[in-house]
């Protein structure tokens, strides 16, 4: 009678045990679940409030080209633009979308942007040979801001050229983004009162990183360089390492 008392007992642990850790972990499955859709309406939330920068700098700069009375590049302007939001609206009902989607993307933006400033804006978009783009995916929107960013520092008043370079490589396994400019830098002197757009832009993209970071439970880092302070040299590198294999 002992033994099988004891048996019992055991027994009665034992499944109420499961049946503990079996709620708990439907609990913690759920909250996990909770986590990721707030994740990823946060996400869409500060892509809502990106992409309007970028249609209001457009804008202004289809409207300068009507005020010109240069109604062929206008029309031209019109025309890349409305591919851009086409591809803009599809690409972000997504969470990822693929390398080769991002760089026609950021390829089309850069040409709109040297309709607008002609000889004084040049670019270069490198990707590694390693790198297949029909199968690598990244986050959407999180390369165009950097981009014009790095134009904004680079097209100074009365300056020379501006060149934007743009790299995407694979290190240690990571899908690494680099967007350099060749401006003046983050110095006081240059920037003499704060770009409230820069501002903005990045501290959104640091918050996404954040959110995608806690979804995917690996690191989503962004680095600033400043060349002028580092090494003597001109201009700002922005480095975006993201992991691979996402999905």
């Amino acid at each position: 009678m002992q033994v099988l008392l004891y048996c019992l007992i055991t027994l009665t642990v034992i499944v109420l045990t499961l049946g503990y850790a079996s709620r708990l972990r439907k609990r913690q499955m759920h909250e996990n679940e909770m986590k990721l859709r707030i994740a990823s309406l946060e996400i869409k939330a500060l892509q809502a409030m990106m992409n309007p920068h970028f249609i209001f700098n457009a804008l202004n700069a289809i409207q300068q080209f009507m005020n010109e009375h240069d109604a062929y590049q206008g029309n031209k302007y019109l025309s890349m633009f409305s591919r851009m939001i086409r591809s803009s609206l599809k690409s972000s009902r997504d969470p990822l979308i693929l390398l080769e989607t991002e760089t026609d993307y950021i390829r089309n933006y850069l040409e709109l942007e040297k309709l607008r400033f002609g000889q004084r804006l040049e670019y270069s978009i490198q990707t590694d040979p390693e790198l297949d783009l029909k199968t690598v995916s990244l986050p959407g929107m999180l390369i165009q801001p950097l981009v014009e960013n790095a134009i904004k520092h680079g097209i100074t008043p009365g300056g020379g050229i501006c060149r934007v370079d743009i790299r995407f490589s694979r290190e240690a396994g990571n899908l690494v983004v680099t967007v350099r400019d060749n401006g003046p830098g983050f110095s006081p002197r240059s920037e003499p009162q704060p770009d409230m757009h820069h501002s903005m832009g990045l501290d959104m993209i640091r918050e996404r990183l954040q959110i995608l970071s806690d979804m995917y439970r690996q690191p989503f880092l962004l680095t600033l360089t400043d060349h002028r302070t580092e090494d003597g040299g001109s201009g700002v590198t922005v480095r975006l390492v993201l992991p691979a294999g996402l999905s």
